[in-house]
């Protein structure tokens, strides 16, 4: 969540995010690689109706799962868990996209690890305990 002190920051963050100057970075823990290249990629697919697009990176794969960087183009909802359950890897824990059964996650597995504002500025969040515990740290 990002939040402004005043109602000029308020326009100018919300500038930001309408216009695609911002920079949100996920991370994601998902069974498979799936269809997911070693090498990063990216996935186009229409997320309800509309054009979405979600750069990736493989960050570390083992036999129990694997942790993805995700970076949307676009802002959709359910973009980055669409595009990850059609690439064959949906999240860990996410009833919606994927199975939803995992004795490891209790919620599906999808961290905003940081955000970068047009200026430069970056903010980024630690992810959960789970996120390590509950793929590929064991």
């Amino acid at each position: 969540l990002c939040f402004a002190a005043s109602d000029a920051g308020n326009a100018l963050l919300k500038a930001a995010f309408e216009e695609r100057e911002a920079t949100k970075t996920y991370l994601a823990v998902v069974d498979g690689p799936g269809d997911l290249q070693k090498r990063g990629g990216v996935l186009r697919a229409p997320v309800a109706g509309a054009p979405a697009e979600t750069a990736y990176d493989i960050v570390k794969s083992t036999r129990e799962g694997t942790v993805v960087e995700c970076r949307p183009k676009t802002g959709r909802t359910h973009q980055i868990r669409a595009h990850l359950a059609g690439a064959g890897c949906p999240l860990r824990g996410d009833a919606r996209y994927g199975c939803g059964v995992d004795r490891q996650a209790n919620r599906a597995l999808l961290h905003c690890a940081s955000i970068r504002l047009p200026d430069g500025r970056r903010f980024a969040a630690a992810a959960p305990p789970d996120m390590a515990t509950s793929a590929v740290d064991r």
